[in-house]
C-alpha cells in the first residue's frame, strides 16, 4: 500500500473518530419537569465547556373562535435580561395582530403579523427585561372553529468549565400546557405546566422461568409405550400433571421490556464513546504504519 493511500486512511479515521466523539458528548437523556403556572422551572443541562448554547422553550395552545374572531391574552409574562428572541405562530387564520407593552404602563402597541396562506407569524428580538401583557387576535380562516397558537422563546445560555449549566425558566403569565425545551435544536426536556406529567414506569424484577424436569424410562422389550414421569410431587396441588415452565404475565413482560429499553438507552452513550475510542486506536496504528513506510521511502 502506498504512502498516499495510508495518508488517506489516516485522514478518514481521524474524521470518523471526531464525529463519533462529538455524538457521544452531545447525547443527553430527556428530562421530565413539572410545575404550575407562575412557577420558576429549573433545568440543568450539559454542553461544550466554556461555550454558549441556544436554549429554546415552546408550547402550543388552542384558541376558541367566538363572534367571527379569535383572541388570546398573556398577562404578566416575564422577559429575562439579555439577548432574546420571540416568535408567535397562529393557524388557520385570515388576519393576525399582536398588541403588547409593559404591564405597569397600561398601554399597548399593536403590530400586524404576516399571513401566508392560513398561517400567521410574528417575531421580535431583544425585548427589554420586564413583565409584559400580550394579546394575539384576528380573524380565523373560513369555517375554522379554533386556532392553534405556538409561542417560542429562545436565548443564549453559557456553559461552565465543567460542561454544565443551570437555567431558570419563569412561567409567569404563561398558560397551562406542555412546553418543549430544546438545546441547539435538540429536544432535551419537557415541562408539564399545570397538566399531569406521564407516570414514570417502575421496573419490576422478572421471575426466571423454571423448566420442569422429566425422566425418560426405557421401555421393556416388546413395550412400545414411552413413559414420562413428572418431577412434580404427587402430593402437590398439580397432582400427577406435568409441571409447565413459568410464563411471565403480560404485566411482567411489559415491565421487562421497559427495563430492557432503559438499559439500551443508557448504554448508547457508552457505545458511542467506545466507538470513538476504537477510532482513536486505529489512528495510532495507522499513524505508526505511515511513519514507518514514510521512513523507508526516504531511504
Amino acid at each position: 500500500m502506498g504512502v498516499m493511500s495510508i495518508s488517506r486512511l489516516v485522514l478518514a479515521f481521524l474524521i470518523l473518530a471526531a464525529f463519533m466523539a462529538a455524538i457521544a458528548s452531545s447525547s443527553q437523556a430527556q428530562q421530565i419537569l413539572s410545575g404550575s403556572p407562575g412557577d420558576t422551572i429549573t433545568y440543568k443541562g450539559e454542553g461544550p465547556a466554556n461555550s454558549d448554547v441556544t436554549l429554546e422553550v415552546s408550547a402550543s395552545t388552542t384558541i376558541g373562535v367566538s363572534g367571527g374572531s379569535y383572541s388570546s391574552s398573556l398577562n404578566g409574562v416575564s422577559i429575562p435580561s439579555g439577548s432574546n428572541s420571540f416568535r408567535i405562530l397562529v393557524s388557520p387564520v385570515q388576519t393576525m395582530y399582536v398588541s403588547g407593552g409593559p404591564s405597569w404602563l397600561g398601554a399597548a402597541v399593536t403590530r400586524e403579523g404576516s399571513v401566508s396562506g392560513t398561517a400567521g407569524s410574528y417575531s421580535i428580538n431583544n425585548v427589554p427585561a420586564g413583565r409584559y401583557s400580550i394579546r394575539v387576535y384576528g380573524t380565523p380562516a373560513s369555517g375554522a372553529s379554533s386556532v392553534t397558537m405556538t409561542v417560542t422563546a429562545s436565548g443564549p445560555q453559557h456553559v461552565g468549565p465543567d460542561g454544565r449549566y443551570t437555567a431558570s425558566i419563569s412561567t409567569s403569565g404563561l398558560p397551562a400546557a406542555v412546553y418543549t425545551v430544546r438545546q441547539s435544536g435538540q429536544e432535551v426536556a419537557r415541562v408539564y405546566l399545570g397538566v399531569p406529567a406521564p407516570p414514570t414506569p417502575t421496573p419490576t424484577p422478572t421471575p426466571t422461568p423454571t423448566a420442569a424436569a422429566t425422566t425418560n424410562v426405557t421401555p421393556a422389550p416388546g413395550d412400545t409405550t414411552i413413559h414420562m414421569e413428572s418431577a412434580t410431587p404427587q402430593g402437590s396441588p398439580m397432582g400427577s400433571q406435568a409441571s409447565a415452565s413459568t410464563i411471565p404475565s403480560p404485566t411482567e413482560k411489559i415491565s421487562h421490556d421497559i427495563t430492557n429499553e432503559k438499559v439500551t438507552t443508557e448504554s448508547k452513550g457508552l457505545d458511542l464513546a467506545m466507538m470513538a475510542a476504537t477510532g482513536v486506536a486505529f489512528l495510532a496504528i495507522l499513524g505508526g504504519a505511515y511513519l514507518m513506510l514514510n521512513g523507508k521511502s526516504k531511504r
